[in-house]
């Protein structure tokens, strides 16, 4: 029995062993998570690395905040003058850990690890990733690498899971734990379109943050640049339940989650009414903007977990936005209310699709706007009201069905909210769009079901969306009216029951 229990000491001492667990460490991940580092250390204790220096009051939090990535790379190169540096650094408080992103291979505060230091290089770049914080934009150093779980080289828009203790977020102490998911959007900083988009969403992002209540935006956590700044790479969160589009099609067809959608999309539309009227940019020059989306459709819209049945849903993809600028212009003297001008961020082949209204997918960048917005939310809300009270294929299949020629639509065009009609007016032939009346027919039996309040409830969500999906922009409803209106929906005594 006296071997069992000598395998059982050295395996003990082997799962205590730093640089074992560093090593097996360096198998799982693509860099070495300073979390991850602290737990070993923390565990396994610093015996190893400072030999007899008794430690001192604080020296353990010193190490472990500026020196333990640096006695993790030395240990997995195995040093034999590490405990003699170690223990100089920890009595000088030289914070070395601050200096493994730019260090260089010649640099004289590492010249006794000799000639070995060149090959160690790349060893040293995955202990020195840096440290990301909610709201700040970084430049990546010489040494530094992003802080993936593994190696990039995938496509510019990637999941990506932040290691252990490189995330530190915004109202929280310290640095996140665990490895948060994000999603990643790169970039390339030579196209001024892009790098529009990237200063609208640090815009969009910092003006959240002044907001008491959530806003149901989900932008940048931060930007980072390549070294040569050629490349930002923006991330956000991951939506882990998907989007809308997936959420919509999980939805049981008996009105029992049509509460929870409602208050969703509320969100959505008080998220709108932000956008395009309450944002007020950390740039002083820009301090009255005002923002609009112009693709919102169900995939744009993701769906993270949250108390609510169909979980918490949050605008995404600012990618074609539009920014709007008031300007004070003086006629006579007197200074009239501003007009508003438009600035357009991203190129208009961008443009278009079953969501939106006749004039983005018309690409007349002078009349899209904020009502453009409206006219999507509105034919989200539609699928969303379909889906509660059917399956939303089947729905989206009859209004195909029922189109005509005498509509503008047939073949296999996915366009059905509405169409184009011809006239020779003036002897001139103009084309005209019209709403689709296989969508309005379709809209108007949605609030056919058998319970009441259901009926009520429906009923004046598809009067609602009949506000907002209209042809004439000027007539669609404003985004703070949209959220009176379902605010009045669900509070009203027509709430569901069933």
């Amino acid at each position: 029995m006296e071997p069992a229990k000598e395998d059982t000491s050295q395996l003990e001492r082997g799962k205590r062993c730093p640089t074992k667990r560093i090593m097996k460490l360096r198998n799982d991940n693509w860099v070495y998570g300073i979390g991850d580092l602290r737990e070993i250390w923390n565990d396994c204790g610093f015996e190893d690395v400072v030999g007899d220096y008794n430690l001192q009051d604080g020296d353990v939090g010193f190490i472990n905040d500026h020196l333990i990535r640096t006695i993790s790379w030395l240990s997995s190169i195995r040093h034999d003058e590490m405990s003699r540096r170690v223990v100089d650094w920890i009595k000088k408080r030289e914070k070395f850990d601050d200096k493994l992103p730019t260090i260089r291979a010649d640099d004289k505060d590492l010249s006794w690890i000799g000639d070995d230091l060149i090959s160690y290089m790349d060893s040293l770049r995955r202990f020195a990733a840096p440290v990301l914080v909610e709201g700040e934009e970084i430049k990546l150093e010489e040494n530094e690498q992003m802080p993936y779980d593994e190696q990039d080289g995938k496509p510019d828009i990637f999941k990506f899971r932040i290691a252990n203790g490189h995330l530190q977020l915004r109202n929280k102490e310290g640095t996140e734990n665990g490895k948060v998911t994000v999603m990643r959007k790169r970039l390339p900083t030579s196209d001024q379109i892009h790098m529009e988009e990237i200063r609208m969403l640090n815009s969009l992002r910092d003006a959240i943050y002044k907001e008491k209540e959530e806003i149901r935006i989900c932008t940048c956590i931060c930007t980072v640049y390549s070294n040569d700044r050629s490349t930002a790479q923006c991330l956000s969160f991951f939506a882990e339940d998907g989007d809308v589009e997936r959420k919509l099609a999980q939805i049981p067809p008996d009105c029992s989650l049509l509460e929870d959608c409602l208050r969703q999309i509320k969100g959505i539309a008080s998220a709108i009414e932000f956008l395009h009227y309450r944002v007020q940019s950390s740039n002083p020059a820009e301090e009255d903007s005002r923002y609009c989306h112009l693709d919102l459709k169900p995939e744009n819209i993701v769906v993270f977990p949250g108390q609510s049945k169909v979980g918490v849903w949050k605008v995404i993809d600012f990618g074609i936005s539009k920014v709007r600028k008031p300007t004070t212009f003086t006629t006579l003297g007197t200074d009239r209310k501003p007009r508003i001008t438009h600035t357009v961020s991203t190129s208009t082949y961008q443009l278009g699709g079953v969501f939106q209204p006749p004039e983005i997918n018309e690409q007349n960048q002078r009349v899209m706007g904020r009502r453009s917005d409206i006219w999507s939310l509105g034919c989200i809300l539609t699928e969303v009201l379909a889906a509660n009270v059917r399956s939303l294929s089947s729905w989206r299949n009859q209004i195909k069905s029922r189109r005509s020629e005498d509509d503008g639509l047939f073949g296999d065009t996915d366009q059905f909210y509405y169409y184009y009609e011809k006239s020779d007016r003036l002897c001139m032939p103009v084309q005209y769009s019209k709403l689709n009346k296989a969508f309005r027919h379709g809209l108007n039996e949605i609030p056919n079901v058998d319970d009441p309040n259901n009926f009520k409830v429906l009923s004046k969500c598809t009067e609602l969306v009949k506000s907002m999906v209209v042809v004439k922009r000027s007539h669609r409803l404003k985004s703070n009216l949209v959220v009176s209106e379902l605010e009045n929906i669900l509070n009203s005594k027509a709430v569901l029951t069933s």
